[in-house]
């Protein structure tokens, strides 16, 4: 029987850009948060409404829509994209109104690090953080915070749980006012809570498959060290690690998000 319910309407904020801008092409995996959705939509189904600011020139109606969805980009919202470019000037207005209003959020990746801008903490290149390596691609496991298991997004959580990360830049710390939720062994901020706005560094929305594309897109663009090899774009080296049950895994946070909207 079909829920009674009026469908959540939920705002999907695509950050992604085209290629000539950033030298790599990155796409909103549209079909997994259908997917994902769909697996809830007894109780009751979410409506989605895909934005792109960049080429629209719009942000999303705050009142429109129970909740949103930041997501990632190719883009790194440093000080001075948040300052020059048109989707870092049209961001942090938006971001600011979004916490303020307390309505349920999850900011992926870029999304995350838009939120810290926001609020004036800007990621660093893991170059600068002397972690070793350009890029972080592939299965890590994400260490909670205690507080983060009396958290609706994270309760459910295993310990140990794998998680993906496709990435160039960290947060060394969370913006003043914020509670952080999870690390990583090499990250001391991966996941923070802003009001009611849920910001994750790995990517929920991808799998192996789309983790492996990605890969293979930064390994043809200009990001790539001068001696060409980062070892953790290696296929065989992300692949090695990977079990089936990881990309259930790292769904966990959008499988959540999705069963608070649909409850």
């Amino acid at each position: 029987m079909p829920s009674l319910k009026a469908p959540a309407k939920l705002a999907i904020i695509d950050c992604n850009t085209d290629k000539k801008k950033t030298g790599v092409y990155t796409r909103l995996p549209i079909e997994v948060y259908k997917n994902r959705a769909e697996k809830h939509s007894k109780e009751r189904r979410i409506d989605f409404s895909v934005f792109k600011p960049e080429t629209e020139k719009r942000m999303p109606d705050l009142k429109s829509f129970d909740a949103f969805i930041i997501s990632d980009s190719s883009y790194t919202p440093t000080q001075e994209f948040m300052e020059k470019e048109e989707l870092g000037k049209m961001l942090p207005e938006f971001i600011s109104k979004l916490v303020d209003s307390g309505k349920p959020s999850l900011c992926i990746c870029f999304g995350m690090e838009a939120v810290a801008a926001t609020f004036g903490v800007y990621p660093v290149s893991n170059e600068e953080h002397g972690t070793g390596r350009i890029f972080h691609f592939g299965y890590s496991t994400i260490l909670l915070e205690m507080n983060a298991r009396k958290d609706w997004l994270f309760s459910d959580y295993k310990d140990r749980t794998k998680a993906i990360f496709a990435h160039r830049y960290i947060l060394l710390q969370a913006p003043e006012g914020s509670e952080v939720l999870a690390k990583t062994y090499m990250l001391p901020v991966a996941a923070f809570r802003k009001g009611n706005a849920y910001c994750v560094q790995w990517q929920p929305d991808l799998d192996l498959k789309h983790l492996l594309e990605s890969a293979e897109e930064h390994k043809k663009s200009d990001l790539m060290p001068s001696y060409g090899y980062e070892p953790s774009l290696n296929p065989f080296s992300i692949i090695s690690r990977y079990k089936p049950e990881h990309d259930e895994q790292n769904a966990q946070a959008l499988d959540l998000f999705f069963r608070k909207l649909t409850q």
